[in-house]
């Protein structure tokens, strides 16, 4: 197993949350279990695509189509063309719907915060790592998700969940802005891109000094149990893991 690792990240701390073992296959034996599929290549270039129109929003179709094409092309060398070009279609019905979250500037000056990576410092000289997608001029986060459908009431209501899910993903968001800007955002919360293009969902919660406390308690105890379970050498399989999904259940089952 590689070095104790001081670093963590939303998506460490959702695998290490939903199963330990799976944990260990992905972050320290590093097995090759985590191509993207199609849906997530297609994911990226949407998500490419949206960032860059949010800043040039004067960008013609063609220059947007292309960072979009490129970006899903990018994201995996087994993503299938053809069904990039199937999706081709949300590029001119975001550009026309009118519900881009324009203009992106910091709060503390002019240039835009796009696709900003920080570094959470939660004490005990550990650290979460993240990259926000979008701090806009009224000081709100922005997070981008590409969905299927729209959100249902239930998937909305992670939102505000403070140490669960997509809501953990954006206290930690919260406690990086605080450290950036000495302030609370006014909102955080996510942009839903739906696959049909019915209709963007845009959910936004809010998040307390005392949030960003619980939350840097909460990735410190991740950490202590990580520390005792690589000490042990034992990373047990989670209570509710997604096993059928997983890339490593085959590598799961051949250990006893």
């Amino acid at each position: 197993m590689s070095e104790k690792m001081k670093a963590w990240s939303f998506s460490k701390l959702n695998t290490f949350d939903e199963c330990p073992k799976k944990f260990r296959f992905i972050y320290l034996d590093r097995l090759e279990g985590m191509i993207k599929s199609d849906a997530m290549a297609i994911g990226e270039g949407i998500h490419e695509f949206v960032e860059f129109y949010s800043i040039n929003p004067q960008a013609s179709l063609s220059d947007c189509e292309d960072v979009y094409i490129k970006a899903a092309i990018n994201a995996t060398s087994l993503v299938d063309e053809k069904k990039v070009g199937l999706n081709l279609g949300i590029v001119d019905w975001y550009m026309k719907s009118g519900k881009v979250l324009t203009p992106y500037r910091s709060p503390n000056s002019d240039k835009p915060v796009t696709e900003k990576w920080f570094k959470l410092d939660c004490g005990e000289g550990i650290r979460c790592n993240g990259k926000i997608d979008i701090v806009t001029k009224n000081e709100c986060v922005v997070d981008y998700k590409s969905a299927k459908t729209s959100y249902t009431k239930q998937e909305a209501e992670e939102v505000h969940q403070i140490l669960q899910g997509k809501g953990l993903q954006l206290t930690i968001y919260t406690g990086a802005f605080f450290q950036w800007f000495k302030r609370l955002p006014k909102k955080v919360g996510l942009q839903v891109i739906p696959k049909d293009y019915t209709e963007i969902q845009n959910i936004g919660s809010t998040r307390t000094e005392k949030d960003i406390d619980a939350v840097k308690k909460y990735i410190l105890n991740c950490h202590k149990r990580y520390l005792r379970m690589l000490e042990m050498g034992v990373f047990p399989k989670g209570l509710n893991p997604k096993c059928f999904w997983c890339n490593f259940r085959d590598d799961c089952r051949s250990e006893v």
